[in-house]
């Protein structure tokens, strides 16, 4: 069973982006995609969390969340321990992965474990391993991956739609 919500995490629904910050990670271009969601959503817009081991290069990107104003908006959490995590997961409103570069993607499997719907890059492994049941978009493209989680964020039919395929295609593996 899921254990707490590590502190800091939000008690609203939120994007949730478990990956650690090496630059294929595509957290740059997620970041700006994340400003302009929130600024289209104003007050409505679901924070953005992300896990991953702490490093100089979470430190680089804590100051770019700074520079575009998202402090308020963009948690970092860093390494989470395996009941923290399962309770993220199954707090999360949508898992976003908009990485360049995987050859499999575990952390789709694991949203449609927990039925979460699922944002991914339409590149490499991704596709292949979601099937039908994400949203895939250039995530080189800030405005698609931002339209993507407005879609997610306000269409509950499009939600339960994804977590139903993704029920159905975790049977797969």
């Amino acid at each position: 069973p899921p254990g707490e919500l590590p502190a800091g995490a939000p008690s609203e629904p939120f994007f949730f982006y478990p990956a650690n910050f090496w630059p294929h990670k595509n957290h740059e271009a997620l970041f700006v995609a994340y400003r302009l969601y929130a600024l289209g959503a104003a007050s409505r817009a679901w924070p953005l969390v992300c896990t991953g081991h702490p490093d100089a290069r979470m430190d680089l990107l804590r100051e770019l969340r700074d520079g575009l104003g998202l402090k308020d908006r963009v948690v970092f959490l860093g390494h989470v321990k395996d009941d923290a995590f399962a309770a993220l997961w199954s707090r999360a409103g949508a898992l976003v992965f908009p990485s360049l570069n995987e050859g499999f993607g575990m952390p789709l499997l694991e949203a449609m474990r927990f039925g979460v719907p699922i944002i991914a890059a339409d590149s490499t492994a991704l596709p292949e391993v979601a099937g039908d049941a994400c949203l895939t978009v250039d995530a080189r493209d800030p405005r698609a991956l931002a339209e993507a989680m407005r879609r997610i964020a306000i269409r509950t039919d499009l939600k339960e739609a994804l977590v139903a395929r993704g029920h159905a295609r975790l049977s797969a593996f």
